[in-house]
């Protein structure tokens, strides 16, 4: 495992703003000692396994808590997008048939249903609070 001298062709640029380079897709070679945009897990100048986690006890804490938060709002948004198409499609059925009792039977299930996405929702975003904040305690973030 020895630099072969192909780095610069992958060096990536140190990402503008707050996140951080493991946030933002880019690996870190340990023998070439640079940080690299790359989909495999291995060098393709070394062949050395890629890290893709920082070190550092609070940077590792940091980027679990930014990843568990885009799985939520990537989740949220899935969910909000089922519950707008659910509630389209019984507006439609109500409309095309305006006397019969299954779609308003059908459109009080999908009612349930979004009221019980939206609790469960919430419930994920007062978790990821709580675990961000007492984080932000417990290695004194401000």
């Amino acid at each position: 495992m020895v630099c072969k001298g192909l780095c610069p062709r992958y060096k990536a640029k140190k990402p503008f703003g707050v996140n951080g380079r493991y946030e933002n897709g880019q690996k870190r070679c340990s023998i070439c000692a640079i940080f690299i945009n790359w989909d495999g897990k291995h060098c393709p100048c070394c062949g050395y396994v890629l890290r893709t986690k920082p070190k550092g006890t609070q940077t590792r804490q940091k980027l679990m808590i930014s990843q568990q938060v885009k799985r939520i709002w990537k989740n949220y948004l899935i969910w909000q997008w089922t519950c707008y198409s659910s509630l389209c499609i019984c507006h439609i059925l109500l409309q095309m048939y305006p006397h019969q009792i299954q779609a308003k039977l059908l459109m009080n299930d999908i009612c349930d249903i979004i009221l019980s996405w939206i609790s469960i929702i919430q419930n994920q975003i007062k978790i990821v609070l709580w675990k961000i904040s007492s984080i932000k305690v417990k290695f004194g973030f401000k």
